[in-house]
């Protein structure tokens, strides 16, 4: 087939596809009522804006280029479909999207992955360090990963490359507003990476138990639509829970608790309270902000919350007999009423759960608090950049834009209508419990970069792991700042 017909039947299958996404749209309220942002489920573009947007770009040719990737990628940290159609409509979106983009820049996109970020992160230096232009897009962890590579010099300025729409609604604008250092940008986030999409926190919590205990779900999904789902609600529904089921005198993975969590959701918790470890002085510089007086007063109450017995907390606990981690065993094998968990693992784990679960947002630390918050876990390798060596980088731009543009328009409202609604959600209500999720996911500077382990320590104080966290926090907050300050000077020399 000709190029030029290549990138007719690539532009008639994404007006196809488009017209079909805005039918279903249509027919389904909740998608069709909510606002276009990136990672809002129902985000459609109408079949016209999309044709024009793919039209503009139909006139580039590269030549039959192969346009190479170079990611983290894992079963429950997806990055890359497989190489045909296999019936599961997330890869089979992703492949699609890849087939458009080919045709329509006469291009070959190759993968090259691999389990290991850590292997990723050397792969790109030895790259960079040997002047070599091998890969043209890079898909990792933002935390060991991008922060380390970006201060390193190993990226290319996303600000500087044009044919990237960064400001536009396929991007994710929080980690845009974040990860901009002195005026220069080296990852950006978005729907043009499939771990985007498992990059989310939320409350899950088994339905049929709450209802033994007089706890109906459609009061829970009602709490979060007025406004009303705080962290005191969820500590009223937790308390007494606990319940010694082997009878042996302690707490243990044997008995049945109110909540499980472990340490990285305590940054989820700051950040679902409208909380940010940093903010930017009238000079646009970040600056850490961990021990406010408001910082202080949230962080204390998570803390005597999540210390009492109806509370296990997951981190230090290992896998249970059958190899699961209990990071989600104990929720999936009825030893807790609600979890507080990540995305990645509901996603991969708990579609076989034969019990009935519901999902919700993370809490608001009170009423008055304007919306919910999703942490954007900087642990799933869902950061986009560009090496530093990249040849081409308004070509690598054009591609990765439209790559973006269609992940946001064909497959983030399928992955989210069809593969997390009807796989995870089990409910109309938790469907549309999703759309509140992924509406407002919030990038936090410190929980990526991790400024004299403050990041860290935060986490487990919140989740009730440590205590005195003030005393803690005055021992490095000359480090934290000294490694603050030391990112500064860093992106200054970079060129």
């Amino acid at each position: 087939m000709s190029n030029p017909s290549r990138r007719l039947v690539a532009l008639t299958l994404v007006v196809a596809i488009l017209f079909t996404l805005v039918s279903c749209a249509e027919k389904t309220a909740n998608v069709a009522d909510a606002s276009k942002k990136p990672g809002d489920s129902s985000a459609l573009q109408d079949a016209e804006t999309a044709s024009d947007y793919i039209a503009k770009l139909s006139g580039q040719n590269f030549g039959g280029e192969t346009f190479t990737i170079l990611c983290t990628h894992t079963e429950e940290r997806p990055n890359m479909p497989f190489e045909e159609e296999v019936g599961d409509i997330f890869y089979d979106s992703a492949y699609r999207r890849d087939r458009i983009v080919e045709d329509l820049f006469n291009i070959n996109i190759e993968y090259i992955s691999d389990t290991d970020r850590g292997a990723v992160r050397t792969k790109v230096m030895n790259t960079v360090n040997a002047q070599e232009d091998a890969y043209d897009l890079l898909l990792t962890t933002t935390a060991d990963g991008f922060n380390t590579l970006a201060p390193g010099g190993y990226l290319y300025d996303l600000r500087s490359v044009d044919s990237l729409l960064l400001d536009e609604d396929w991007w994710c604008q929080s980690m845009n507003e974040e990860m901009v250092v002195n005026g220069k940008q080296y990852v950006a986030t978005g729907p043009a990476c499939l771990a985007y999409l498992y990059s989310t926190f939320f409350v899950i919590f088994n339905i049929n138990l709450a209802s033994d205990r007089g706890i109906s779900d459609e009061s829970l999904y009602n709490a979060v639509i007025d406004g009303k789902w705080t962290i005191d609600m969820l500590a009223s529904l937790i308390k007494g829970v606990y319940a010694d089921l082997n009878n042996n005198g302690r707490a243990d993975t044997e008995d049945f608790y109110g909540l499980d969590l472990d340490d990285s959701q305590g940054n989820a918790l700051y950040a679902g309270a409208g909380l940010k470890t940093t903010q930017r002085n009238p000079d646009g510089i970040p600056e850490l902000v961990i021990d406010s007086e408001r910082s202080i007063t949230v962080l204390d109450k998570f803390n005597s919350l999540f210390t009492t017995q109806d509370v296990i907390q997951t981190e230090s606990l290992g896998n249970d007999p059958s190899g699961l981690s209990y990071k989600i065993s104990l929720f999936k094998n009825r030893r807790s009423l609600f979890s507080l968990n990540r995305a990645a693992f509901v996603m991969s784990y708990l579609r076989d759960m034969e019990d009935d679960y519901g999902i919700l947002p993370v809490p608001k630390y009170e009423e008055s608090q304007k919306s919910y918050y999703t942490l954007f876990d900087p642990w799933m390798p869902s950061g986009i950049g560009l090496l530093k060596t990249v040849s081409d980088a308004e070509k690598v731009g054009i591609v990765t834009d439209a790559m973006a543009y269609l992940g946001y328009t064909t497959v983030q409202p399928n992955v989210l209508s069809l593969t997390l609604k009807e796989k995870i959600a089990r409910d109309e209500n938790s469907k549309k419990m999703l759309d509140i999720v992924y509406d407002n996911i919030t990038v936090d500077l410190n929980t990526i970069f991790n400024f004299g382990e403050t990041s860290i320590y935060l986490r487990q104080y919140a989740v009730g792991s440590t205590s005195n966290f003030i005393s803690t926090y005055k021992k490095v907050a000359k480090a934290a700042q000294k490694a603050l300050e030391k990112l500064m000077e860093q992106y200054d020399v970079i060129t």
